[in-house]
C-alpha cells in the first residue's frame, strides 16, 4: 500500500479478437476522468513486424498472410484520403507512439488531474490481444525492448524507444509519490464463436483469414 493513498491501477485485458473486448474498453472509457482506456497500443508494432518484418523502410519483409486495407497509412501515422485529415489526424499520429510512451501519457494525465486532490485512485485499462504477448515483458509489465525493436519506431531516436519511456514512467511515479500496480485479466470467449464471427464484416478487414497469427 502507498502511504499517500494515490495508486494507479493498470489493467491489462488479454483476449483473442472478436471477444467483446472493445465493448469492455468503451465501458471503462465511460467511467470518467479518473480512468483512461488504451486500445491495443502494441498493435502498430505487431502489424509492422508481421507485414514488414519490423523495418520502417519495408526491407526484410515477411509474409504471414496478414493484410489490412489501411496498413500503409496506419504505419506511417497519416490519415487516409477517405478521412477528414484535419479532424482525425491526431488519432493516426497517436499510433506512432510506442506502448510505453502511451502508458506514460496516461499516467501523466491521471497525475495531473489528481494533483490538487488528496489521495484518489486512477485506472488505466489496456485492451491487449493475446497475439501481442511476445512483444510484452510480463516481468516488468511493459513493452519488450530488443535491438530489433528500434526498427518499428517512426523516428529512430532514443526518446521514441520503449526503454526510455519505461524509465520515464518510473521517474514520474517516484516524483509524484504514486504507486503503480499492474493487474492482468483474461477475457475468454468460446473459440468456435470467435472463429464463426471472423467472416462477414470482420472478414473485409482481416481478409477472411483466421490464421493463427491473426487469432492469437
Amino acid at each position: 500500500p502507498n502511504p499517500s493513498g494515490r495508486t494507479i491501477t493498470i489493467i491489462h485485458c488479454w483476449s483473442a479478437p472478436r471477444s467483446r473486448s472493445t465493448a469492455l474498453l468503451y465501458s471503462f472509457e465511460a467511467r470518467g476522468k479518473d480512468t483512461i482506456a488504451l486500445d491495443e497500443p502494441l498493435y502498430r508494432r505487431w502489424l509492422q513486424e508481421k507485414i514488414r518484418g519490423g523495418g520502417d523502410d519495408g526491407s526484410n519483409g515477411k509474409s504471414y498472410g496478414i493484410s489490412r486495407p489501411y496498413a500503409e497509412p496506419f504505419l506511417k501515422g497519416v490519415a487516409p484520403d477517405d478521412e477528414d485529415a484535419e479532424k482525425e489526424s491526431w488519432r493516426w499520429e497517436r499510433e506512432k507512439k510506442c506502448f510505453n510512451e502511451r502508458v506514460y501519457d496516461a499516467v501523466a494525465s491521471i497525475v495531473e488531474q489528481n494533483s490538487s486532490s488528496d489521495g484518489g485512485e486512477g485506472v488505466i485499462f489496456i485492451k491487449q490481444m493475446a497475439k501481442f504477448a511476445n512483444l510484452f515483458d510480463f516481468e516488468t509489465n511493459y513493452e519488450t525492448y530488443t535491438s530489433s525493436s528500434s526498427k518499428y519506431s517512426h523516428e529512430h531516436e532514443q526518446s521514441n524507444q520503449p526503454s526510455h519511456w519505461k524509465h520515464e514512467i518510473t521517474n514520474l511515479a517516484t516524483k509524484s509519490n504514486i504507486h503503480i500496480r499492474h493487474k492482468h485479466v483474461l477475457l475468454i470467449r468460446d473459440p468456435l464463436s470467435v472463429l464463426a464471427s471472423w467472416m462477414g464484416k470482420s472478414g473485409q478487414v482481416h481478409g477472411n483469414n483466421p490464421h493463427p497469427d491473426e487469432v492469437g
